[in-house]
């Protein structure tokens, strides 16, 4: 999930409703992690405290496929196998920082023999252009880690898919 659970932060009802549909994936076994967007968190305000009572580490320290977090699930990672594939998702949520960045980049080279998802709540608009802290996420932890292959991101209305070459491999953005 690349964040906005909720449309508003400070509406239990809603993070009630996100609980609820996130259990359905829960019982049926099907592993997911999620990431703080701007409505779970207030915008500018970046008050964390529903999205941590919801969907902090407490939700996932269980569960076979979470690798950790950062910051009680402000970032996370989840460790997938599919047959013969082996997966790391990374998740970064709202306001990537330089702590979020360096976090990654350390997370995606300790499991560099692992294809690589990052998953962000803003990255790019439509007409392949960057968002926020797109530009700077694609140059700071994209490019240099070899493992990265898709960017799924939210916040914008729609859908946008864009391949971009990078050296020899292909990210695939959505």
């Amino acid at each position: 999930h690349t964040g906005d659970l909720v449309n508003s932060s400070k509406q239990d009802d809603q993070w009630k409703a996100a609980d609820k549909s996130m259990k359905i994936l829960e019982e049926a076994g099907v592993p997911y992690g999620v990431l703080p967007g701007n409505h779970d968190v207030g915008f500018d305000k970046c008050d964390y405290s529903n999205f941590w009572k919801y969907f902090g580490d407490n939700r996932f320290n269980n569960k076979p496929h979470f690798g950790g977090s950062m910051k009680n699930n402000k970032n996370h990672f989840d460790l997938i196998s599919v047959g013969d594939e082996d997966f790391i998702f990374v998740y970064l949520g709202w306001k990537v920082n330089e702590e979020s960045i360096k976090w990654a980049n350390q997370v995606l080279r300790k499991y560099s023999d692992r294809r690589a998802v990052i998953a962000v709540h803003s990255y790019i608009a439509k007409h392949r252009t960057y968002y926020d802290r797109g530009q700077e996420i694609m140059d700071r932890v994209i490019k240099p880690n070899e493992n990265v292959f898709m960017v799924l991101c939210g916040h914008f209305f729609g859908t946008a898919k864009y391949k971009r070459k990078i050296g020899d491999r292909m990210v695939h953005e959505l």
